[in-house]
């Protein structure tokens, strides 16, 4: 059980990852775009989406 909670945490910690870089290399692109994008890109539940949106939901 441990692993699939690893795996999952560390899908979210490269999704993570990528919107960062993405939001600094793409300033103008909206954070709903890179963090729908992370999400298919990594494979992220309807949770780990929801995380994301409300950590990086600009305010």
């Amino acid at each position: 059980m441990s692993n699939v909670i690893q795996r999952k945490s560390e899908k979210t910690k490269k999704a993570i990852e990528y919107i960062s870089e993405e939001k600094k290399n793409n300033p103008n692109r909206k954070i709903f775009d890179i963090i729908n994008e992370a999400s298919l890109k990594f494979d992220l539940s309807p949770k780990e989406e929801q995380f994301l949106y409300k950590n990086f939901s600009e305010k």
